[in-house]
């Protein structure tokens, strides 16, 4: 069952759900769907943030923050780590992309940890019989998944650069006494 799906009419700003000017926007805005406005102050952050990224400062302060620490039977929320001897046979670039690659894949798997305990709160509340918590459950849980697909094909991006930037000499099959090894493949 998908619960991502939010009602405009919980919308803060002044738009109305049935306003010609978001039918407008809708109609000759960008590609992209659009729903009722939200309020303009949480809209600039969000439009800054992905805008521009965090400053240094509040970026560690949310790595710190003890809320970003995996809990330790989701194994899943783990960084992706690559073999030591495949970074050492990796190009100077392909090593550059692979540093970025890890990067940003830790700043989902932060994200998925801080979201994960958020949830695990909420449904707890959501329990207790309050619809509109429950709601919100749902939503956020769209987030969740959409944040583990996203940890997915990052991972799979990076194991498909690094793949094709290794050196040949570890790419090209194994022969050992007695035939082919294809444990020492890639």
């Amino acid at each position: 069952m998908h619960c991502i799906s939010s009602d405009d009419s919980d919308s803060l700003d002044d738009v109305q759900p049935d306003s010609i000017l978001l039918q407008c926007t809708r109609a000759y805005g960008p590609v992209d769907e659009v729903s009722a406005g939200i309020d303009k102050y949480v809209a600039n952050m969000v439009n800054c943030v992905f805008g521009s990224g965090l400053r240094e400062e509040e970026y560690k302060e949310i790595l710190d923050d003890v809320a970003t620490k995996r809990p330790d039977n989701c194994h899943a929320l783990a960084p992706m780590d690559c073999n030591s001897q495949v970074l050492d046979a990796l190009k100077t670039d392909a090593t550059k992309a692979n540093f970025h690659m890890k990067d940003s894949g830790k700043d989902i798997i932060k994200a998925a940890i801080i979201l994960t305990k958020s949830l695990t709160v909420l449904d707890k509340i959501a329990q207790t019989g309050q619809s509109d918590v429950a709601h919100e459950v749902c939503m956020l849980n769209g987030a969740l998944a959409l944040l583990g697909n996203a940890n997915h094909k990052n991972n799979l991006a990076h194991w498909f650069i690094n793949k094709h930037e290794i050196n040949q000499k570890y790419t090209q099959p194994v022969f050992r006494q007695g035939g082919y090894d294809s444990s020492c493949v890639w």
